[in-house]
């Protein structure tokens, strides 16, 4: 006891010491801050308030008010820009500075930056188009817009002139000099919002025209009389009615064609408008009273091989068929505007007319069937339409051989494009805000696969919405046409052919080695009729909401180019059957990196096959891990396996957001994560008719003996709810006591696996 009273009074004589002692603690030393530069950008009633980095600065103190007050107030303190000031007001002026900090030393105030909370409907797309002394100008409805005010100018000017406030959603200028640059806008009018002005457009107006057509006759003669060195402008200047009248051969054109709106009528033809092109063709119709039928195994109804052409504003609502009587050596390009396209530019084209390649009783070679381009290298496609049926029927494709003898080729059915994909170099299409209406239906048609002879080497049939096959980008692009594809053996028994395999989308039905997607969505049904059974590394057939298969990459999670879907939506069912082997998503059939996406409860995502991977976001993924991370997705689709047709149950996994994972280590990049907070979800339901299938909630099955996988994140797990069934078992409704049991159907022997997942009932 004596030892602790020594001890404590031992303590107190030495505080009483360093009390009697203490001297005044030094000034902090002053820190030499400058003033930071900053700048505002509102977004809704939300200020993004950046500035530049300061020297030794440790924080920064952002202040604002509004205009019209004396004082500022601090929003907040942050050590990094930008930095957000939210719950402004819509209608007033506020002003901003920041102010650098370290300790207690501060840097002059930045330069004030005043900014306006307006409120505006959303800016309108247009699309503009040129004639001879005129520009076209359309663009979509914008829902709550009482007017749009048309503005134009010469490029080289600094103002705009107001041509006219109308309340439709097209209009053309007109009294415009020929061959001249402009730049023309369109802005939104609506009570109580600012005005919303669209992307500015620079178009040239077409020049004067040094030929025109007025009849049959001349354009007959002005075809025969043109080669690939006419340069000239010639326009077309009025409906032109072909009626009795044929074409019998087609030539080359370099020039420009300006058809100002006027259509070509009641031609039959079995040769395209122009056998080439190089040069320029707008604002033109091939008529529904047209009809094309052909044995050219490279065909469109306007051109048959285009060469970096510029085509605007072309319609075609013509039918065009190849037809064979014989099995087909020669690979076949066929589209409704062009055969094939080698850096062709499409912009606001469309067809609306049957495009066909009909070989029933026959087989053929590589093809691409297109319901605007059949082939395409490095083409753009933006504001695109088809509404044409688009069908290949035959007995069955060869898709080892290849496109004009370059790289690859195999087969391909799209919407807008067939197929195009060159390895050989950085041969890249581009679609931007492309469409497929309903009215777009897409069809192949193989009924006798047995008979192709098997080979060790893939090959791949694609089938799209807007592509069956392409490397590149696709932003914005919408599919309402359904899909179908039938790809089956003429008894009906299952066909191990590692070359004829099925990739099938709502958009595109293969982007091996690099096709993106950013904002596109399906609404339409997919059905695919199967019997092919190879199951490889990645070789069978796949089925996808958005895209049927895509292939890793080496680009990080953010890279722009590569396999990715970026805040796309899949609304269409997506029924696979047969006695084949494939995998079935509601975004991707196999692979791809995600953000964002969406497939919501109106899909059904159904399958009866030999084997199979089924999940509601990807059917199955294997290979480098970054490349198949999936942030902030969600699914409510119900998923399910029915009337399983083979003995080899095992090899059927069906999982709410994943099939089967094939054995990727996510070490240190977990899959299935949040992005801006927001977490993977899934609410739907998932079911199996048989009891040995691999069956979770969320993963079916989980490969990787040896790997640490890791989904969801702590502090930002999955969300789950909904139900799961097996064969006659009764479904168990999820809850938060039996989330974490139902999660995860099969994990294989040796793999370390960590889901992090919680029951949430919103």
């Amino acid at each position: 006891m004596k030892r602790i009273i020594l001890a404590i009074t031992g303590l107190a004589l030495m505080g009483a010491f360093v009390i009697s002692c203490e001297k005044p603690e030094p000034e902090p030393e002053k820190v030499d801050l400058k003033a930071p530069v900053i700048s505002a950008v509102a977004d809704g009633t939300t200020v993004s308030v950046s500035w530049s980095s300061v020297t030794n600065a440790t924080g920064y103190k952002v202040e604002y008010k509004k205009t019209t007050d004396s004082e500022f107030a601090v929003s907040g303190t942050p050590t990094y820009s930008p930095y957000q000031v939210t719950g402004l007001e819509f209608g007033l002026s506020y002003d901003f500075r920041v102010k650098a900090t370290c300790g207690e030393s501060e840097s002059p105030y930045s330069n004030v930056v005043t900014v306006d909370i307006v409120r505006y409907l959303p800016s309108p797309v247009i699309q503009v188009t040129s004639g001879i002394g005129f520009l076209n100008v359309v663009w979509d409805a914008v829902e709550g817009a009482a007017n749009y005010q048309v503005e134009h100018r010469l490029s080289i000017d600094t103002e705009f002139k107001t041509d006219a406030s109308v309340t439709e959603t097209s209009y053309r200028i007109t009294g415009l000099e020929s061959g001249v640059s402009y730049d023309v806008r369109v802005g939104v009018i609506a009570e109580g919002y600012s005005m919303a002005y669209s992307e500015i457009k620079t178009v040239a107006t077409t020049a004067e025209a040094a030929n025109s057509i007025s009849s049959a006759a001349q354009l007959v003669a002005w075809l025969s009389s043109i080669s690939e060195d006419t340069r000239d402008v010639t326009a077309i200047t009025t409906d032109i009615d072909m009626s009795g009248v044929s074409i019998t051969s087609a030539s080359g054109f370099s020039g420009t064609l300006a058809g100002q709106g006027f259509s070509i009528k009641n031609l039959k033809s079995s040769v395209p408008l122009f056998a080439t092109n190089c040069g320029t063709i707008n604002d033109l119709v091939i008529d529904e009273s047209c009809k094309f039928t052909t044995g050219s195994t490279v065909f469109g109804a306007l051109v048959g091989k285009d060469s970096h052409g510029n085509y605007i504003a072309v319609k075609n609502r013509a039918s065009v068929t190849f037809k064979t009587d014989s099995d087909v050596s020669d690979y076949i390009a066929i589209g409704g505007l062009v055969g094939e396209s080698i850096g062709g530019i499409f912009n606001n084209c469309s067809n609306s007319g049957a495009i066909s390649i009909e070989a029933g009783g026959h087989s053929h070679k590589a093809a691409g069937l297109g319901g605007l381009v059949g082939y395409a290298e490095s083409a753009t496609f933006e504001s695109c339409v088809n509404r044409g049926p688009v069908t290949l029927n035959a007995d069955y494709g060869n898709p080892r051989t290849k496109l004009a003898g370059r790289d690859n080729g195999g087969i391909s059915v799209g919407g807008i494009l067939g197929g195009g994909q060159d390895l050989s170099g950085d041969n890249y299409c581009v679609f931007t805000e492309c469409q497929n209406e309903t009215s777009g239906v897409i069809t192949l048609n193989h009924t006798k696969i047995n008979n192709l002879k098997s080979e060790d080497s893939q090959g791949m049939v694609g089938v799209g919405g807007i592509t069956g096959r392409a490397r590149g980008d696709a932003t914005k692009c919408k599919n309402w046409g359904p899909i179908n594809v039938t790809a089956i053996s003429s008894d009906r028994e299952g066909v191990k052919l590692r070359n004829y395999v099925i990739h099938v989308g709502g958009i595109a039905g293969t982007g091996t080695w690099g096709l993106g997607f950013e904002g596109c969505s399906n609404e339409a049904d997919i059905t695919a009729e199967y019997d092919g059974t190879y199951m490889g590394n990645r070789v069978h057939g796949a089925v996808g909401g958005i895209c049927g298969r895509q292939n890793p990459d080496d680009d990080s999670i953010e890279g722009h180019a590569g396999s990715y879907a970026y805040y796309c939506k899949n609304k269409g069912s997506i029924t696979v059957n047969g006695k084949g082997s494939a995998s079935a998503g509601g975004i991707f059939g196999i692979g791809g990196k995600q953000i964002g996406n969406q497939v919501t409860e109106e899909c059904k995502i159904t399958f009866v096959g030999y084997k199979g991977s089924i999940g509601g976001l990807t059917g199955y993924v294997d290979g480098p891990v970054a490349n198949y991370i999936v942030r902030a997705c969600s699914c409510a689709a119900t998923v399910k396996a029915d009337n399983f047709n083979g003995d080899d149950e095992e090899w059927l996994a069906v999982g709410g957001l994943l099939g089967r994972w094939g054995g990727a280590n996510t070490s240190g990049y977990p899959a299935y994560g949040t992005r801006d907070e927001v977490p993977c979800t899934f609410k739907g339901s998932v079911s199996s008719s048989t009891l040995n299938t691999s069956v979770g909630l969320l993963f079916g099955d989980i490969r990787g003996e040896g790997k640490t996988i890791e989904f969801g994140e702590a502090a930002g797990k999955i969300q789950a709810s909904g139900t799961i069934a097996k064969k006659d078992l009764p479904a168990v409704t999820i809850s938060a006591d039996n989330v974490d049991t139902y999660a995860v159907g099969h994990i294989q022997s040796g793999a370390n696996v960590t889901v992090h997942v919680e029951y949430s009932a919103d």
